[in-house]
């Protein structure tokens, strides 16, 4: 059960599948509580969820004036719930900023990962 909690958190900060960098499709930014933005397909609650006050709407672009972000995927050790690996579990992680920066970003992961591809770009939405 620990081991399921700690993944969680990594799950709630990134992007899932290819549709994050599908031009058209919308994403949200979150701000976390520190003030680090985070790009992300998870949507968070509901309509009186305070959550959603630090979410905001992002549309994918092909437009290099907009703000650049690089993806890696990780493969994440997945553990069953009395702690035997079975297998890897991959995920997105989408850093706002350069590729030197995702590279970055990048290296401090600890599960296999593939190199940042990109540039990709997006639009914050009007609120």
């Amino acid at each position: 059960m620990v081991v399921l909690l700690s993944a969680l958190p990594g799950l709630l900060v990134t992007g899932c599948g290819p549709e994050v960098v599908t031009t058209g499709h919308h994403s949200y930014l979150y701000k976390t509580p520190s003030g680090r933005e985070i790009l992300t397909t998870q949507a968070c609650g509901s309509v009186t969820d305070p959550c959603n006050e630090r979410y905001r709407r992002v549309t994918i672009t092909n437009d290099p004036a907009d703000e650049e972000f690089w993806q890696f995927e990780e493969r994440v050790q997945v553990r069953a719930l009395i702690g035997i690996p079975y297998g890897r579990m991959p995920q997105d992680v989408n850093v706002i900023g350069t590729q030197e920066q995702c590279e970055a970003v990048r290296a401090t992961v600890k599960d296999p990962t593939d190199p940042c591809k990109g540039p990709f770009y997006f639009r914050r939405d009007e609120r």
